[in-house]
C-alpha cells in the first residue's frame, strides 16, 4: 500500500489530491499533544495548528489518515485527550509507542514507572472503549 510519512506541511490542499491520484493511499502526521501548548514544545511553533490543516486536507483528498504519537512523561497525561482528537478529525488510524530516552539525555526527564504507565494505558483503553460504544470508526 503507498503511503506517505511526512511532515504537516508537505500535506496542502493542492498537494494532497495529487497524491491520492497518483496512488498515495494513506499519510502519517505526528500527533505528540492534545493542545498546541504540548504538541509545539515537541515539534514547533505552530505546528500544532498546521497538524490539524494538514489531517483535513489529507481526509478531504480520499487518502486514509493516520496519526502517531511519541509518549513520555511529558505528555503521558494528554494521551486519552489525543485519542479523543483522532477520533473527532476523523483519524482511520491512531497510534502510539513510549518514548526510549538515546544516550545522553537523562532518563527521568522521559520516564515513566511501570505502574505509571499501566494505568496510563487503562485510562486509554477506556476512551477508546467510551469512543467505540458511541460509533467511532477509528482504528486504536
Amino acid at each position: 500500500m503507498p503511503a506517505a510519512r511526512s511532515g504537516a506541511s508537505w500535506a496542502t490542499p493542492s498537494t494532497s489530491p495529487t497524491r491520492c491520484a497518483l496512488g498515495c493511499v494513506k499519510y502519517q502526521l505526528s500527533l505528540d499533544g492534545a493542545n498546541a501548548a504540548t504538541h509545539d514544545l515537541f515539534r514547533k511553533p505552530g505546528s500544532f495548528d498546521e497538524t490539524l490543516r494538514a489531517a483535513e486536507c489529507i481526509k478531504r483528498s480520499g487518502m486514509l489518515l493516520t496519526l502517531m504519537s511519541t509518549v513520555s512523561s511529558m505528555n503521558a497525561a494528554e494521551l486519552p485527550d489525543m485519542i479523543g482528537l483522532a477520533a473527532r478529525i476523523g483519524a482511520d488510524v491512531f497510534a502510539f509507542g513510549r518514548y526510549c530516552p538515546t544516550k545522553g539525555q537523562r532518563l527521568e526527564e522521559f520516564h515513566m514507572e511501570p505502574l505509571e504507565y499501566r494505568a496510563l494505558l487503562l485510562a486509554c483503553q477506556k476512551r477508546i472503549d467510551e469512543l467505540t460504544a458511541a460509533g467511532c470508526t477509528t482504528t486504536f
